[in-house]
């Protein structure tokens, strides 16, 4: 779980790098703060679903 976990987060930050490094395309940006937001609430879910699971 705490992998999960783990590879959601890393998901998130590349997503955030590319979303707001200004190097790519205005669509591709907004797609990839979307997708941070997304990677980084799953992050948080699977981290307090292994926390209730104790």
């Amino acid at each position: 779980m705490r992998f999960w976990a783990l590879v959601f987060l890393g998901l998130a930050v590349i997503c955030a790098i590319f979303g707001y490094s200004g190097a790519s395309g205005e669509a591709t940006e907004g797609i990839a703060r979307i997708l941070a937001t997304v990677f980084a609430m799953l992050c948080v879910l699977t981290l307090a679903i292994q926390m209730m699971n104790k």
